[in-house]
């Protein structure tokens, strides 16, 4: 069993001239494989992937090609656990990594009557602007809605004067 975790580390702040010169010069590709069991961790992300890039380097920058799938895992929003349900990022080169995404989530919790509710957040598009749906119970709610959902346990309509001005 492989078990990879990427996390952020300190990188030296002047690289020395002949390390630079290298990878100015670099050109070449190569696939990278992801297997099951590689997890990117951080304070509020647990996420498992798997998949394939093809990293390119023709000329100044390199560029990656590629897929990979969630295939389980979670991440906070204000303090509150969504469960991944599934997910991908797909690379399609460029000087810039920011692959498309679409990812699909969920917040379980109890309403007012202690009920047991699903809120859903979806995320599509590019990862550095993506666009957000949510959905209670299946259906269409608004940003604001999710947000009181998340913080409160109702509705924006249901609040109370200190919870709104919260």
């Amino acid at each position: 069993i492989v078990d990879t975790t990427v996390s952020t580390s300190q990188v030296a702040s002047k690289p020395n001239r002949i390390s630079r010169k290298f990878l100015e010069n670099l050109t070449g590709d190569m696939t990278i494989s992801i297997p099951r069991n590689s997890w990117i961790k951080s304070p509020n992300i647990l996420i498992e992937i798997e998949g394939s890039l093809d990293v390119v380097k023709e000329g100044k920058d390199f560029e990656l090609f590629g897929k990979l799938d969630v295939i389980r895992g979670n991440f906070d929003v204000i303090g509150k656990r969504f469960k991944i349900i599934e997910g991908t990022l797909k690379f399609n080169g460029g000087r810039e990594f920011n692959p498309e995404i679409v990812v699909e989530s969920r917040y379980e919790f109890r309403g007012r009557e202690k009920e047991k509710m699903f809120l859903d957040l979806n995320l599509s598009g590019e990862l550095k602007n993506p666009s957000l749906n949510f959905t209670l119970d299946g259906r269409k709610i608004s940003e604001a809605d999710a947000l009181s959902y998340i913080i409160f346990g109702v509705s924006s309509e249901e609040l109370s004067y200190g919870q709104q001005s919260t």
